[in-house]
């Protein structure tokens, strides 16, 4: 603050024996202040901590020679000669005035809040994807990472006022490929994307973390008053050299961007995911998604565009079946039917739409040995939440028993002719499903079938012709990992509970029964 000193007047005042004296020169009152002077002038009348200033000159005896003197002579208040003023401190549109200037809220930007981005115009966004370039990684699989990359590119405006874009790569060492610069283009990224290269090594994850906070911690606002938004990606399979000094890194990281973990890879930890991710929020339930679903996107958008613009809405029309594998080559133990029971639970009591109008349905049926259940639960409008509940708890764990013939037990207890048969049927308007809403289809199963290589090759049949997106969880420390994949498209959709404190692992599947469709 510019601070003005008083025009000390010491001017020759008229000797007197009158009750008054007059300066000579000021033409006022010995002793009286003189007129203020103009106020300075102020670079800007809103949105400022700015001060304006003005003084004023005091009418002295000649002989007094300093402001202290002439003050304490005339028995005055020296704060009485200057006084200040804010220049406009008015921040428009709920904005709030720090020491920087305003702070916009509600898209609203500028010095004084007084501009609003389009409804369905990005905020300024900068975004650095974080690759996972290790040996736990194929080159197919780190390939799926670019093209990730490139996708997102395809679906976003970028530029200096919308998104900005950084990638890195990390094994033994984190490198950054891509520098955030405001003049990048779509097209100049995507031919950079090209020239990135697989550098396998060891799985660092937190080098990367921690080099993508460093190039965040310099980026600055791209529109007055308005955030830069801060975004990172991780893609990786969760399965670290250093969990501890990774989930270290991952909080600083989350103190300074929104941080999304998308899992790939040949196998993947959904406990490190979400010890990497952000916290579920109002738009999502989880901020763990899969590298082939472009569901973490949408998210993203929801976050930086109104819900009301037509490029992006929340939806949780989703019909949920629950296939618990209960067949006699592949049956759970006591151990791991109670740690299934308990995940699902989970689930359903964490479903937030469970039957609105558009939200969630839940079906469930337990498949012992035949392609008939033994006990079911149909999708319906009508179903409560503690119905589903209630089912789980009286489900029985079945004994090595066959309720048909030993041939037929044979022939028929297969679990790809029982996901076919819950494909077929279970989805259909006769058994309560609708044409409109997303379809999950979520198996419960050890994975110890007897020929995974067939149940493989069956599987990918079936996945080509359905729209139904289907995931499974494999409860207990004793599952065969290669059976459950072989039922998925991606291992980022098997999810691994090895016991009952380990249930957080499943909020990633949340995400996928409330989600943001865009377009």
């Amino acid at each position: 603050m510019r601070k003005m000193y008083l025009r000390f007047f010491v001017l020759a005042c008229i000797s007197s024996h009158s009750l008054l004296d007059v300066c000579a020169q000021g033409c006022f009152a010995r002793c009286e202040w003189s007129e203020w002077e103009s106020w300075t002038t102020c670079s800007q009348t809103c949105g400022s901590t700015e001060k304006k200033n003005t003084s004023r000159g005091l009418c002295c005896p000649s002989d007094l020679t300093d402001l202290e003197s002439c003050v304490e002579y005339c028995n005055l208040d020296i704060a009485d000669h200057y006084d200040e003023a804010d220049c406009g401190r008015e921040c428009y549109n709920d904005g709030t005035l720090s020491s920087a200037g305003c702070v916009c809220t509600n898209r609203f930007y500028g010095m004084c809040c007084d501009k609003r981005l389009d409804i369905c115009e990005a905020i300024p966004t900068d975004v650095v994807f974080i690759l996972d370039s290790s040996l736990s990684q194929t080159q197919t699989e780190f390939q799926k990472q670019l093209d990730f990359v490139g996708k997102f590119v395809d679906n976003v405006d970028v530029g200096p006022t919308a998104f900005v874009l950084s990638i890195i790569t990390y094994s033994s060492t984190a490198v950054v490929e891509i520098e955030f610069d405001d003049s990048n283009s779509k097209q100049s990224i995507k031919e950079q994307l090209l020239g990135i290269q697989f550098r396998p090594g060891a799985t660092y994850t937190n080098k990367g973390l921690e080099l993508a906070r460093s190039l965040l911690s310099v980026r600055m606002e791209r529109r007055p008053g308005m955030y830069t938004k801060k975004i990172a990606f991780v893609l990786t399979d969760g399965l670290s050299n250093d969990r501890t000094k990774t989930e270290v890194s991952a909080k600083l990281l989350k103190g300074e961007a929104h941080v999304v973990a998308i899992g790939v890879g040949p196998e993947v930890s959904h406990r490190e995911l979400n010890a990497i991710a952000s916290p579920a929020d109002d738009y999502s339930l989880s901020y763990v998604y899969t590298v082939e679903s472009f569901d973490a996107l949408h998210t993203v958008l929801e976050r930086l565009i109104d819900v009301s613009c037509e490029k992006c809405q929340p939806k949780s029309l989703t019909d949920i079946f629950l296939l618990v594998d209960d067949l006699p080559d592949s049956r759970m133990t006591v151990t791991e039917w109670q740690i299934a029971v308990n995940g699902l639970a989970t689930i359903v009591d964490g479903l937030q739409a469970f039957n609105d109008e558009n939200g969630q349905r839940v079906g469930i049926a337990q498949f012992p040995d035949t392609n008939d259940p033994i006990k079911q639960l149909s999708l319906s409008n009508t179903l409560r939440k503690d119905d589903i509940l209630h089912f789980l708890q009286v489900m029985a764990h079945s004994e090595d028993t066959c309720r048909g013939t030993k041939d037929d037990c044979v022939l028929k207890s297969n679990i790809t002719s029982i996901i076919q048969n819950v494909i077929d049927n279970q989805f259909t308007s006769s058994f309560g499903g609708r044409d409109d809403a997303r379809k999950v289809l979520l198996v419960v199963s050890s994975g110890r079938f007897s020929n995974i290589t067939e149940v493989a090759e069956q599987m990918r049949n079936i996945r080509l012709h359905t729209d139904v997106d289907i995931f499974d969880i494999g409860p207990g420390g004793d599952v065969d990992m290669r059976g459950l994949k072989s039922l998925v498209s991606e291992p980022s959709r098997v999810f691994v509970v090895k016991e009952d404190s380990d249930m957080a692992s499943l909020d990633g599947l949340q995400a996928k029964f409330s989600y943001i469709a865009c377009g």
